[in-house]
């Protein structure tokens, strides 16, 4: 009656205090008992954990789950497998909710039930952590079932699967014999779902050193898939260059659509590349249209952690291996270190973070080759930049009526810019 008391304390308490007594409590009574009376404590727990529907009594069986694992440490092993039997089944039902809700996407307006998900997978954590041997029942049991809540609906849940899948590939970096339970279509899913984390406008610095990590995983089990095709890096190589000084309009979305499904079918790590190049400069694309408002750094998170993924691969990677990225790394470093119009603390520290990878790669893949790079990256910018001012010149005697329209648009923005600048230092 005391523990069920307690746990009723900790789920419906308003009072923060009380909640955190309550699971003091819970933890040096579970400490005193017997391994007899845990485990009918345990049951109890398997038997809320199983209610359907009672999401806040799911979670509150997964919580006490966990202040078990920090009363007992080393002594929760017997609890281990009930604990991931639980587990399994409140994931399995959030990606149930998740699909039918229609949330397995980059919006967060969806209402699915948080915090089942989000306890069952801190509670894996929390059990890894104590008890690394069970790491590998916990792969077998959950790696695939936190791989549709990189995308879950609320931030909180993408940051628990985004570190508990670290500690997945944590695991397999260091166990060869398991590595069946990574397969290339699997890789590619994980990849395409932390890129699209990274798109996110809730990405927070923590959030984004993790995704970096994984990618940094997934881009060294890519360097060791064989290659399917000898044209395909060049083929994503020119056409980096080719899109270059993209201002990011939708025949430019749909173009790089279509370069992302060819590259997808060919070799996985120039698709990696190309898409978070392409995402880099879209992000500096979207930052430098938003003009130089107040309170815009956390725009900066997102290619921040792709330069830096960018880092570490270039570290990992052979100079013979790493010269074929190098108009996938280069382009959105250029556009970077070459911008005078953005202004803000975030700013400062990409310029920073690309100065120091452009001198990463120098040193690694020599100086000509880098230089022929840069400059062809260089030459390619200017030209298209004065082919598009040609165009726009002409188009004013070819097509007055677009050529007004644009006009009107350009007028009507900086007209916003300056209200938001009004509204910022009022």
């Amino acid at each position: 009656m005391i523990f069920v008391a307690l746990v009723l304390c900790l789920a419906n308490d308003q009072d923060k205090s009380c909640r955190e007594a309550s699971a003091s409590v819970l933890q040096s009574l579970v400490k005193k008992l017997g391994e007899g009376e845990r485990k009918v404590f345990v049951g109890h727990l398997h038997t809320w954990a199983s209610q359907r529907g009672q999401a806040k009594l799911r979670a509150v069986a997964v919580q006490v789950y966990g202040l078990i694992i920090d009363a007992l440490q080393g002594e929760a092993s017997p609890h281990a497998s009930a604990l991931f039997a639980d587990a399994q089944q409140i994931l399995d039902d959030s990606i149930q909710s998740l699909t039918m809700s229609g949330g397995d996407g980059d919006s967060m307006d969806v209402d699915v039930e948080w915090q089942p998900p989000y306890q069952a997978m801190l509670v894996v954590s929390k059990l890894l952590q104590s008890l690394p041997e069970h790491t590998l029942d916990a792969v077998k049991s959950t790696q695939d079932k936190i791989i549709p809540h990189l995308l879950f609906p609320h931030a909180w849940v993408r940051t628990a699967a985004c570190r508990l899948l670290g500690v997945f590939f944590a695991f397999h970096s260091t166990s060869s014999s398991e590595s069946s339970h990574l397969t290339l279509q699997l890789m590619k899913d994980i990849a395409e779902k932390l890129c699209t984390q990274l798109k996110s406008p809730h990405l927070d610095a923590s959030l984004g050193l993790q995704i970096v990590k994984n990618l940094f995983f997934v881009g060294k089990w890519f360097c060791t898939v064989p290659s399917s095709s000898l044209s395909g890096s060049n083929t994503d190589n020119t056409a980096e260059v080719a899109d270059m000084d993209s201002d990011g309009d939708e025949s430019d979305s749909v173009e790089h659509s279509t370069q992302m499904s060819r590259g997808r079918s060919q070799d996985p790590l120039p698709w990696l590349f190309s898409k978070l190049s392409y995402q880099a400069r879209s992000a500096h694309i979207a930052r430098r249209n938003r003009g130089n408002a107040p309170n815009q750094t956390a725009w900066s998170f997102a290619p921040l952690s792709i330069l830096r993924f960018f880092a570490a691969m270039a570290s990992h990677m052979q100079a013979s291996q790493l010269e074929k990225f190098l108009p996938h790394i280069l382009t959105p470093v250029y556009r970077i270190t070459e911008d005078d119009t953005i202004r803000d603390t975030g700013m400062e520290e990409l310029k920073t973070t690309a100065t120091e990878l452009l001198d990463l790669l120098q040193t690694k893949v020599g100086t000509t080759i880098f230089a022929n790079t840069y400059n062809r990256i260089r030459q390619g910018a200017s030209t298209i930049q004065q082919e598009r001012r040609v165009a726009r010149a002409t188009k004013a005697t070819t097509n007055p009526e677009a050529a007004a329209k644009r006009k009107l648009a350009r007028n009507a923005g900086k007209k916003e810019s300056r209200k938001r600048k009004n509204r910022a230092f009022a």
